[in-house]
This record gives structure tokens, sequence and C-alpha cells, in this order.
């Protein structure tokens, strides 16, 4: 390969995406957050300023929100703005060495400034009268922060994931769900990626203000040119949607 067809800058802004990206996806499965269901707000503390000049390129950051499913990217200078951090010595990788230094060390460590941990670097302290320097990997981080925010931290990167659920986001997410649903139908039906349908449905009132409330998005996914909500007692398939019951009939256009 010619050395000289190789953006360098361009494939490390790629790899800060992915990286990003996967930190979120890490933090949506700690919190149970299903896939579908759109988040409010992703914040980052970037590990160093070209990690910081890649999310702020609206492009990059519109990737990572899009993977990710959250509607902001917000970029941090401090965590500490966000979340206080704890910071507890491993006593299973440090115990050996540090002896019955082990309690002096973690009342050091309760005073330390967390920064240098969180930036990838050892951290040097007193303890008794003694110096002792931590390598990362042997201090525990923990974050103290707004209910809903789920915390983590890799490599120097800081991240945090919002995931309080407001009516609208819980709206979207009950469309994205019907959104899957009906293209199950679609194949189902062996209709062509390009057939335009017509979709009746019956759905308790929460699910069809959701589907209402979405409806270009969800005629354009589904190359819908009609979507409407009719009576019970009109047939169609039965189908459970967030543990609810709805009829639904495509017909081919």
């Amino acid at each position: 390969m010619d050395a000289s067809l190789i953006d360098e800058a361009l494939e490390q802004s790629i790899e800060t995406v992915i990286r990003i990206k996967n930190l979120a996806l890490n933090l949506r499965t700690r919190s149970k957050a299903k896939i579908r269901q759109p988040l409010s707000t992703l914040y980052v503390r970037p590990r160093d300023a070209a990690e910081r000049r890649v999310l702020e390129n609206t492009g990059y950051a519109a990737q990572v929100l899009d993977e990710a499913n959250v509607k902001e990217l917000v970029l941090l200078e401090d965590e500490t703005a966000l979340v206080k951090i704890r910071l507890k010595a491993d006593a299973k990788k440090i115990g050996p060495r540090a002896g019955k230094h082990l309690k002096a060390i973690g009342q050091a460590l309760e005073k330390a400034d967390p920064k240098q941990i969180l930036n990838g670097s050892a951290l040097k302290l007193q303890a008794d009268g003694k110096s002792f320097e931590l390598a990362p990997e042997e201090i525990l981080i923990s974050y103290e922060g707004p209910q809903n925010v789920n915390c983590g931290s890799e490599q120097g990167t800081f991240v945090a994931l919002d995931t309080t659920l407001t009516p609208e986001l819980l709206r979207e997410g009950l469309a994205r769900d019907f959104n899957r649903l009906l293209q199950d139908q679609r194949k189902a039906l062996n209709l062509d990626i390009s057939d335009r349908i017509a979709i009746s449905y019956t759905a308790p009132p929460r699910i069809a203000d959701a589907i209402a409330s979405h409806e270009a998005y969800l005629r354009s996914e589904l190359l819908a040119e009609r979507l409407e909500s009719v009576a019970a007692g009109n047939g169609g398939a039965k189908l459970m949607l967030n543990g609810e019951e709805i009829m639904v009939t495509i017909t081919r256009m």
C-alpha cells in the first residue's frame, strides 16, 4: 500500500468516533436502556485536545449520537462539574505491598486529586510517612452525581449518559418499536423493499399517541402512503408492543 495515500487524521478521527460510540453503548448496556429507546444527553470530557477537536466536528458528533441513539453530545472541560469522583485502593492488588499501610493509603486517596488517574497516569502519595506510587489499575473509581446519570472512564476519557426518560423520549421509543414490528410484518408478507403500503391500526391510547406524534417518520421508514388509526374490531394481525396488544392491517398499494 502507498503510505502517501493514508490519511492519518481521518483514521484517528474514525477511531475516536468508534471508541466514544462504544463507551456510550457500554453505558446503555449497564443502565439496561433498550437500544431503540432514544436518550437525551451524552457527556464527554475528552482525554486530549485532538479528541476534543474530533467531537467538536458536527459530522463526527452526529455519527456518535446516531450510533448510540442519543439526542445531544455535551463536551465537558471538567467532569467534576457534573459528578463527584471517589478514589479507593484496590486492596487485592496493592494489599501485599501496602501491608499495614493500606488504611492510610485509602485515607490519602480520599484527599488526592483524581485528575491524574483519570488521565491515565500513576498517582504518587504519602501515607504513614512513606511514599507510594499507585498505577491506574490499582485504583477503583466511582462517581456520585445526578440520579439516572451513568458514568465511566477509559484511557483518560470520561463519559456520562443521562438515562432520564421524558414523555417525548418515551413516545419516540414506542414509535421506533412500532417501526421495527411493522418492518418484520413487511418481511412476513413477502413485500418487496420498494412496495408502497397502507397501514391501519388499533392501539391503546399511549401507543396511538406515540404513532401519531411520529407519523412522518413512520410513513417514511415504512413506505406507507397511509397510516391511520381505526376502531377496534376491524381485524388484522395481533401484535404485542411494549407489553400491550395492537392490531395492524397492511395493504400493498
